[in-house]
């Protein structure tokens, strides 16, 4: 098993924070996993849509840490046209999912068909 990255740890809490501030995230068990997932190990490259066009950003870019921690879709692969075909979703947007989804103790979930982890 990979370690966690400490280096994004005050990031993950500051999203973690967020999304629990605009009432993405209601439970504990849920803030927990958002403070503690480590999303750049999923999210090596993307690109992020601006008004411009995508801006690509790896991990040499200094962007590239507080843009992983964003509440932004993060933009994972292109058709050969430069049309975006994968993205990691908006954390917002997992945020209410998963607290809809109202898992408890003992349920099994299946999650299929996840580009980015």
């Amino acid at each position: 098993m990979n370690p966690v990255p400490t280096a994004s740890a005050g990031l993950r809490r500051e999203l973690a924070d967020r999304l629990r501030s605009t009432g993405a995230v209601k439970s504990d068990q849920w803030y927990e996993a958002f403070a503690a997932v480590p999303r750049e190990a999923f999210v090596r490259a993307f690109a992020v849509g601006t008004q411009h066009g995508p801006v690509h950003l790896t991990p040499e870019d200094p962007r590239w840490l507080s843009t992983v921690y964003s509440d932004d879709s993060l933009l994972t692969r292109f058709d050969a046209a430069g049309v975006p075909t994968s993205s990691s979703t908006l954390p917002t947007l997992m945020a209410l999912m998963l607290e809809a989804l109202d898992v408890a103790d003992g349920n099994r979930v299946l999650e299929v068909a996840t580009g980015t982890g």
